[in-house]
């Protein structure tokens, strides 16, 4: 450094040339973080303990003469912070904010709202319809598709979305994942991926909702071709015989291989805590946990179930579920913070007419 001193780090000498670069030539521009968490100093070792304490000490004085002087007063503008978590907001916020000052966030999605309704769901959830106006959750669905194609390489391709009441969880399974994974050539090899969305509690049973839902356009409407040719003969054989069950469903996928690759089937069981109401009957959710354990561990089929972290103690209390999470993965959410919410706002560029021509 100027005075003939030696830098207290690397860090220091980077931020130092960065700074020098900045009032010559006007760049960059600079986010200075400091984590002002306590850190660990030996006990016991008082060489490792000296050698902390220099260090401290020389950055302290490097503080003093950049940042803030002895006197309290600043001479530059920073950030603190005490947890990774922190920093993390803190620097996705001051990026975008970046970004979008000096116009390079992006085009803005337009959405025509006489032809598509409203971009904004309010309490309904984003569906895969919607996935061209789903923001803010691109570090969440990084690490879902990540996590859940790392527990198939295991041997049980589930995932556990779980947060608070509000989170975004289904959202984020439905237009956010199934969108990822459904995307050609996202998962290695699969030509196709197919999917089926349902909550256990919409239909008379949790097994007649997944029959429903894979006779969808979107799922395998080719199970027509089989002996289960209908929803109910299907939610029949999905109550009866778990191990028999998942024959029609593995069909119907064969029947579907294209030239890419081979087929596979996302499934989205939203709103878990459903099979822990009093209206479900002991036999019919241990009936539908065994089926659940037998599609993800099955090898062309992906589970992603959604549940409020509240009811996290019902689902330790069944044996098949949680030997299913452990096996499996999962993912914590919380409550977007002001620049997630800010993202999901701004983002979508709500055309409330057509344009003229």
């Amino acid at each position: 450094m100027s005075g003939g001193k030696r830098y207290p780090g690397g860090a220091v000498y980077e931020l130092i040339q960065a700074l020098d670069a900045k009032r010559q030539r006007g760049r960059p521009d600079i986010l200075v973080y400091r984590k002002i968490a306590d850190t660990g100093i030996s006990v016991t070792d008082s060489q490792q303990r000296h050698m902390m304490n220099a260090k401290l000490d020389a950055f302290e004085a490097f503080w003093k003469r950049w940042f803030v002087s002895e006197e309290g007063h600043f001479r530059a503008g920073f950030q603190t912070f005490k947890r990774p978590e922190e920093f993390e907001e803190l620097l996705e916020g001051h990026l975008r904010s970046w970004l979008t000052e000096k116009g390079l966030l992006g085009q803005e999605v337009i959405w025509r709202v006489a032809e598509r309704g409203a971009p904004f769901r309010g309490l309904e959830p984003y569906e895969r319809q919607h996935a061209d106006v789903f923001f803010g959750r691109d570090r969440e669905i990084d690490r879902g598709r990540d996590r859940l194609l790392a527990a198939a390489a295991r041997g049980t391709a589930f995932l556990l979305i779980m947060g608070p009441s509000g989170a975004g969880k289904s959202s984020l399974a439905r237009a956010g994942l199934v969108t990822r994974l459904t995307q050609p050539g996202d998962i290695p090899d699969v030509g196709i991926v197919r999917f089926a969305t349902l909550r256990p509690g919409a239909a008379a049973t949790p097994h007649r909702a997944l029959a429903e839902a894979l006779f969808r356009p979107d799922g395998l409407p080719e199970l027509a071709r089989g002996d289960s040719s209908t929803p109910v003969i299907l939610a029949k054989t999905l109550e009866t015989d778990t191990p028999v069950a998942v024959r029609p469903i593995l069909a119907a996928l064969g029947r579907i291989r294209t030239d890419a690759g081979e087929a596979r089937l996302v499934i989205v069981v939203d709103q878990l805590e459903e099979l822990f109401a009093s209206t479900m009957t002991d036999l019919t959710r241990r009936s539908f946990e065994q089926l659940l354990v037998a599609l993800a561990r099955e090898g062309h089929i992906f589970i992603i179930a959604t549940l409020r972290s509240s009811d996290y103690g019902a689902l330790a209390l069944e044996s098949e579920l949680l030997a299913l999470k452990d096996a499996g993965a999962t993912l914590d959410i919380s409550v977007p913070g002001p620049a997630v919410l800010a993202d999901i706002v701004r983002r979508p560029r709500v055309v409330k007419k057509p344009k003229r021509v």
